[in-house]
């Protein structure tokens, strides 16, 4: 740092066109005299502003932790990197505050002070984004301890939010304070390259305006059963630009936010129960006394499924109509659950214990028949 001061002042010399060695020696060796006190108040001060960092970023550092105290010790990692940023800060400042005890031209003070301000925010910027990540962290843990996906999907979103905004910060206190750029018309060009960008990145940009969407009224969460649009699976994640579904039959569908926001959302799994409505055909001839023994069968089998409550939902079978091959009985139970695997597994089994027990009655099954009469004219 004197070496700094040594050659500004023999620049000086330079400029008065004393350019000869042995007088830009001397003017060198005149200004490290005149300012023996100076300099040695300017170590000090950078010295001293070394211990005094230290203990910053250590009470920042035990609070931070303290945050983190069950988290993975990697992660607390982090807070200690904010060690280096306050400390670069911190050494900057004690040189700046030196700097006022030694006999510097106008123009290199204006000079250093604008480096310092330039490296200060850099500094600051830097420390925020250590404080940010580790606050990442904090958050991502809290969210990993919930069921809703929606705080994971906000905790990513709001971090690379908050990042450019604090790199975007800075830049703009840089431009504004070091390179004296005017700070409105930069922002209006800035304004007219976003609605460029906006324009041509429209499409992505409305998916993660739809995730957000998602995440504010948050209609379903991973492994609900939805259906919209004529899709229809289950929901496997959700991301910042689209959601991705597996259907039943194992298809993988990655649909964007924009399409699922907009969408009318049917949530299978979010009803109380599954209802099941079906039809049994007995083929015309059966008898009254029949009818009424298969409507008794029936009830027997859907009361003895596990899943089925009569007391929420019970069952109801009746004799519908009079249709054009059968007579025909009309069901519906209620499954109490939301899992479409134990709804596939119990319809199974109910259809194959009715079928076995009307063909122990003696009850026929009808199918669509069509009788058709020839007859013959005579001569």
């Amino acid at each position: 740092m004197f070496s700094f001061f040594v050659l500004a002042d023999a620049a000086a010399c330079a400029v008065n066109n004393d350019v000869s060695f042995s007088g830009l020696w001397c003017r060198s060796v005149s200004w490290v005299v005149r300012n023996q006190e100076g300099l040695l108040m300017l170590l000090v001060c950078a010295v001293a502003a070394i211990p005094v960092s230290i203990i910053i970023s250590w009470i920042l550092r035990g609070s931070i932790n303290a945050m983190l105290t069950r988290s993975h010790r990697e992660e607390k990692k982090i807070s200690s990197t904010i060690t280096k940023p306050i400390l670069f800060a911190g050494i900057l400042t004690g040189i700046r505050i030196g700097l006022n005890s030694v006999d510097v031209s106008e123009e290199m003070m204006d000079i250093f002070s604008d480096v310092y301000f330039l490296f200060i925010v850099l500094a600051v910027a830097w420390a925020l984004l250590r404080v940010l990540k580790a606050v990442r962290y904090l958050l991502q843990d809290v969210a990993a301890k919930t069921e809703n996906v929606y705080d994971d999907l906000l905790v990513s979103l709001i971090y690379p939010v908050l990042k450019c905004i604090i790199w975007v910060v800075a830049v703009l206190f840089i431009a504004e304070n070091t390179f004296n750029f005017q700070v409105t018309s930069l922002l209006a060009g800035a304004g007219v390259a976003a609605m460029a960008i906006a324009f041509a990145a429209q499409n992505t940009i409305a998916n993660v305006f739809g995730a957000l969407a998602l995440i504010s009224d948050r209609p379903f969460g991973i492994g609900d059963m939805i259906s919209f649009n004529g899709k229809r699976g289950s929901v496997v994640s959700i991301g910042l630009r689209s959601t991705t579904l597996r259907t039943l039959d194992g298809t993988v569908w990655s649909v964007p936010n924009k399409e699922v926001a907009e969408a009318s959302i049917e949530n299978i799994s979010r009803r109380p129960n599954i209802k099941w409505a079906f039809n049994i055909d007995l083929v015309y001839g059966t008898a009254p006394e029949q009818i009424s023994r298969a409507k008794e069968i029936v009830i027997e089998i859907l009361l003895a499924s596990p899943l089925t409550d009569p007391e929420k939902n019970a069952p109801a079978v009746w004799f519908s109509e009079y249709a054009e091959s059968s007579l025909r009985l009309s069901v519906i139970n209620w499954f109490q659950t939301t899992s479409w695997a134990d709804f596939c597994q119990q319809r199974e089994e109910i259809q194959l214990k009715i079928l076995q027990r009307l063909e122990e009655e003696k009850l026929e099954l009808a199918f669509n028949t069509q009788t058709v009469h020839l007859v013959q004219e005579t001569k």
